[in-house]
């Protein structure tokens, strides 16, 4: 079968019901002005499965970022960054908010928020998606993994690890395996 790309508004996808068995979604849904919205047409259009990836916030590279620096070489911020994205998360948790909304592109107005895991899963299951698995993104050590390979080997061992309880909030980003209540039977 071909595969067709295509460029349509997620909150009003251009598609049938139930028209795919596997639908993916990776790092789209925290652009959404309507995030609810997006996951309903995702769960209309999914026939059977969708894969759900998005940044989460509990990760001290999630931090970085937040914090202005990036999370792989330093920079005259890495001092700061991880302190000042880890108060942003903090706030965003005493404000009851999803997580921290950094903006997109330096736009304010544009959202792209880093959401607390267990809000991303009952966000999730709020629209009638079964999670069967949920996991960690990349458990990534900012800054050092660069310089030192020790870190990277610490870093790859820890991957290992991103579906086990304790750890699985703390990836750079959650991945939830869903499958739709009515059609995991048939």
């Amino acid at each position: 079968l071909p595969i067709v790309f295509g460029v349509a508004d997620a909150e009003n996808l251009p598609f049938g019901d139930d028209s795919f068995d596997v639908v993916v979604s990776s790092h789209i849904l925290e652009h959404l002005p309507n995030l609810v919205q997006g996951l309903r047409e995702l769960y209309r259009v999914t026939r059977r499965m969708a894969l759900i990836a998005m940044p989460t916030c509990l990760n001290p590279a999630a931090w970085a970022l937040l914090g202005g620096d990036s999370y792989f070489k330093f920079s005259k911020r890495s001092l700061f960054a991880i302190p000042l994205g880890l108060i942003k998360t903090l706030a965003a948790a005493i404000q009851g908010k999803e997580g921290p909304d950094e903006g997109y592109a330096g736009k304010r107005e544009l959202p792209h928020v880093w959401r607390f895991p267990w809000i991303m899963r009952r966000q999730i299951e709020s629209v009638g998606f079964r999670i069967a698995r949920f996991e960690a993104g990349p458990l990534i050590i900012p800054y050092l993994a660069e310089y030192v390979s020790i870190a990277r080997c610490v870093q790859v061992a820890l991957d290992h690890l991103r579906e086990y309880p304790l750890i699985r909030y703390f990836g750079y980003g959650s991945l939830a395996l869903c499958y739709k209540y009515e059609k995991e039977h048939q």
